[in-house]
C-alpha cells in the first residue's frame, strides 16, 4: 500500500484540489486500515511533489502522525480556514465516482481468496 503527498493540498499551485492536512490524515486512516486489512499492515509511503513549501509540512506531519499511531502537539495554523473555503463539500458528481469506486472495491474484496 501506498499515498502520495500533497500535490492535492488547497496551497499548491498547480494542483489546488483544496485538500488540508485533516484530509491526509483521512486518507492515511483509509490506506492504514487497509493495509491492515490486505497485507498484514505493511505499509510504504513515499513523498514528492509540493509545491507550496510553507503547507506541505502539515500534510506530511498528519500522514506520518496516522501512521505511526501518534498525535504531537504540533496543529495545522491553516486546517480551520481551509476547512471553511467554498467547495470543501462532496459534489454529487463526486459522491456518485466515490460510491462506485466502493462497489469496485467490495467486489475485489468478495472475491479475493
Amino acid at each position: 500500500m501506498g499515498t502520495r503527498d500533497s500535490d492535492a493540498n488547497a496551497q499548491d499551485p498547480l494542483a489546488r484540489m483544496m485538500c488540508h492536512s485533516g484530509t491526509f490524515r483521512e486518507m492515511a486512516k483509509l490506506v492504514k486500515s487497509a493495509a491492515e486489512e490486505l497485507c498484514s499492515g505493511r505499509l510504504v509511503a513515499c513523498h514528492e511533489g509540493g509545491y507550496a513549501p510553507a503547507y506541505v509540512p502539515w500534510c506530511a506531519l498528519a500522514i506520518m502522525e496516522t501512521f505511526a499511531d501518534i498525535e504531537t502537539s504540533y496543529r495545522d495554523p491553516a486546517l480551520e480556514s481551509i476547512a471553511r473555503w467554498p467547495g470543501q463539500g462532496l459534489q454529487p458528481h463526486q459522491a456518485d465516482v466515490v460510491a462506485k469506486a466502493a462497489s469496485l472495491v467490495q467486489n475485489i474484496i468478495a472475491t479475493t481468496p
